[in-house]
This record gives C-alpha cells, sequence and structure tokens, in this order.
C-alpha cells in the first residue's frame, strides 16, 4: 500500500510510519471517517488498530440523553487500541469519535499484537504514543483542578500553543469551535466565550472572525501569566 503522500505531507507522520511494520501496512485498510463519526464504543471488543494518519479522533463521554462532552483529542500521527492492546484489555476504555475529517490504516488486532511481540521498534513507539497520551491528560487534569474557569480557558490555551507554537509571521489559530472548547473543558458556551473576551481584553489573544488567535507574544503573556514551564509540557514535542 502506497502511504507517501500521507508521508510527505507531515515529516512526523513520516517518522511514524517508518516505524509501522510492513505487514501491517500491506494487510491494512485505509478508512475515511467524517466528522462526527463513531469509530469505537466504550466496552465494545477490541478487534481493530487504528493508525491515525490525518485529522483528529477524540474521545467522549455521553450522557442519557444523548449530549457528549470530549475529554482527550488524539492528533495525526497516534495510535487508537494501544491503551488496551499493552494492557491486554479485551474491551475499549472509552468511546472515541471522529474530531475532523480524517484518515486512518486499520488493521486486526491479533496481528497488531503480534508485531508487538516481535518488533522492539514498534512497542516502543506504540508504547511512547500511549504514555505521552497518558501523561498529557494527567498533567492537564492537576494543572486545571480546582482552577477558575478563567485559568483553565488560558491553560487550555497554553496547552494548544505548546504543541502548535506562533511564529510571526504565522500566529496559532485555534480551529476548534466554541462548543468543542466547552466540551473539553467542561463548561458552558456561555462561560467560555466570557472568559475567551477577558483573555481578550487582557491581550492574551485576538478574537479574529470568530476564531481564537495567539502570536508570540500573546503566548509569551499567557506563559508569563500562567505557567512559565508551558513550552516544555507534555505534547510540546510531539
Amino acid at each position: 500500500m502506497d502511504l507517501s503522500r500521507f508521508a510527505q505531507r507531515d515529516p512526523k507522520v513520516a517518522e511514524f510510519l517508518s516505524k509501522i511494520p510492513s505487514t501491517l501496512i500491506d494487510s491494512g485498510q485505509l478508512v475515511n471517517l467524517t466528522v462526527g463519526q463513531v469509530v469505537v464504543w466504550q466496552e465494545d471488543p477490541v478487534q481493530y488498530a487504528y493508525f491515525l494518519l490525518a485529522g483528529e479522533l477524540v474521545t467522549f463521554g455521553e450522557t442519557e440523553d444523548g449530549k457528549k462532552s470530549s475529554f482527550l483529542t488524539l492528533e495525526a500521527p497516534s495510535i487508537l487500541s494501544d491503551l488496551e492492546l499493552l494492557a491486554g484489555i479485551p474491551n475499549y476504555a472509552s468511546s472515541v469519535m471522529a474530531g475532523t475529517d480524517c484518515t486512518v490504516l486499520r488493521c486486526g488486532a491479533a496481528l497488531v499484537s503480534r508485531c508487538l511481540d516481535s518488533d522492539l521498534p514498534f512497542l516502543r513507539m506504540t508504547s511512547a504514543l500511549c504514555n505521552r497520551k497518558t501523561y498529557d491528560s494527567s498533567f492537564y487534569r492537576g494543572k486545571s483542578a480546582f482552577r477558575s474557569s478563567l485559568d483553565r480557558a488560558a491553560i487550555y490555551l497554553l496547552r494548544y500553543c505548546a504543541q502548535h507554537p506562533p511564529e510571526t509571521s504565522r500566529p496559532t489559530m485555534v480551529p476548534k469551535t466554541r462548543q468543542a472548547i466547552a466540551s473539553e473543558l467542561i463548561m458552558s458556551v456561555k462561560t467560555v466565550d466570557r472568559c475567551l473576551l477577558r483573555l481578550q481584553e487582557m491581550g492574551c489573544l485576538t478574537i479574529v472572525r470568530g476564531k481564537v488567535r495567539v502570536s508570540p507574544s500573546q503566548y509569551e503573556l499567557l506563559v508569563q501569566t500562567w505557567g512559565k514551564g508551558a513550552r516544555s509540557w507534555p505534547g510540546a514535542d510531539i
């Protein structure tokens, strides 16, 4: 299977693909997912592993009345099913859906498990990606616990900018909708709007046609105000 177009778009994806065993690439199936499409449901049996080549996947919970709340975003390159396969647990820990239109390489879980047993570089990469997601989630939740809504919104932006640093000629644009941000922060959309407007008044961001934009100087102000260790936060070099 020729996956060169994905490697050419992003050097991180190129490195990711170089560590996936050829047996998985040859036997896998490319699947295009549309935004909002559910990939797996919590407690479903693990039948496949999904190698995310483009786009975003989000883990989510759902209330009895159908409202969804997301709590972790997976950006390409990443793996879905790594946690369960490494832990030897046959059922999914959480539900996952496409946060954007995305493309995955879908491979049989049994074959992926055998490759993890026999291919050390592949095992190391899979373990590292899994542990980074877990560490990132724990670190971020620890930073946000018992904080005000404004603090949580600022820390959220710091985390995003650490992963997507702004440049002088290209400020960081946060593509997520207010609803998506509210879902991840477990806030109302109105509260998110108030926090973003307050951060704009403080000079920490600019809202352009409804989208949040952060320049290098604004990022510096966020770092000075909410966390000088932000540049080395988990995910900054992933």
